[in-house]
């Protein structure tokens, strides 16, 4: 009896603790399946969509990317997209699952309607994105947590050109070919200097004895202009390099001597500009014919 006596207390603690175990264990379990469900982030966006990716009614709206990196699935309904930092519940998710390693597209195509679905099943926001740069947020269900966001703003856009986070998810940058639905590149794209307002039409039109001044607006996008260059061509001969000159506001300027060509002949001319890091941009290549006939854009 006293055996026995001793021997229930001992069974009875026993199994208290294995409870408790398996009480802890079912929490940190609990604790552990929660944090996996909120492995979500914007993996991607366009705020200038220049008709590389269109939504289920054929337009080139805005969109954004939402990625589920972790390794269960997530219902998102009652979660929020948002463009403003004081107004965190501007957008509510429907009832909409996003799986273990998968992608969400959402268009942000300012709609009246909050709960509006294109034509191909698609969803769309009631806000836009502003190309100059702006809030970017997604919210949790309570309508205050955030779960990831571009703070206090993204920076300036490029046309046709996304952002969003590499493969490592932390790296951010630039995405010459956008990927919507899909993982993005190990490294963001190099994007130098903005290249606009190129000559491609001299006006007056330069006659065979006068020279073309061609101009061109270079902007600065990640880091300062280093340098900017006009390449030319006469008919099919070898290619001319010219440095261009800085104006003001932006502007450059070089010349295409009246002596390279003859009457008659074409010339084709691009701009291309490097910024300090030696990130340069895609040129615009134009062409013009001596005779005075004007320039043309090549593919």
């Amino acid at each position: 009896m006293v055996r026995l006596a001793g021997f229930i207390p001992m069974f009875h603690s026993s199994m208290k603790a294995v409870a408790m175990a398996v009480v802890l264990l079912g929490l940190c379990h609990a604790f552990g399946a929660a944090a996996r469900a909120q492995a979500l982030m914007i993996s991607e966006f366009m705020a200038s969509n220049e008709s590389t990716h269109y939504d289920g009614d054929g337009q080139p709206s805005d969109w954004i990317e939402l990625h589920n990196f972790g390794d269960v699935p997530v219902n998102l309904v009652g979660w929020y997209l948002t463009d403003r930092a004081d107004a965190p519940t501007k957008w509510k998710f429907p009832d909409v699952g996003l799986p273990a390693g998968g992608y969400l597209v959402v268009y942000a195509s300012n709609q009246t309607r909050d709960d509006y679905v294109d034509r191909g099943g698609r969803l769309h926001t009631n806000f836009s994105l502003s190309a100059s740069g702006e809030y970017l947020g997604l919210i949790k269900s309570d309508g205050v947590t955030v779960a990831h966001a571009f703070a206090p703003v993204f920076p300036p856009q490029v046309r046709g050109i996304s952002y969003g986070a590499a493969a490592d998810r932390t790296t951010l940058g630039f995405f010459k070919v956008p990927s919507p639905g899909a993982g993005n590149p190990v490294t963001p794209s190099a994007v130098g200097p903005l290249i606009s307002r190129v000559t491609d039409s001299p006006q007056p039109l330069p006659g065979d004895a006068e020279d073309i001044v061609i101009r061109a607006q270079v902007d600065a996008f990640v880091s300062p202009v280093a340098s900017v260059t006009l390449h030319y061509r006469v008919m099919f001969g070898a290619e001319q390099v010219v440095p261009m000159t800085r104006l003001a506001g932006g502007q450059y300027s070089a010349v295409i001597p009246h002596a390279a060509a003859a009457p008659g002949q074409m010339v084709r001319w691009y701009v291309t500009a490097d910024d300090s890091l030696g990130q340069s941009h895609n040129p615009i290549a134009l062409t013009y014919a001596s005779s005075n006939l004007s320039p043309i854009h090549q593919s």
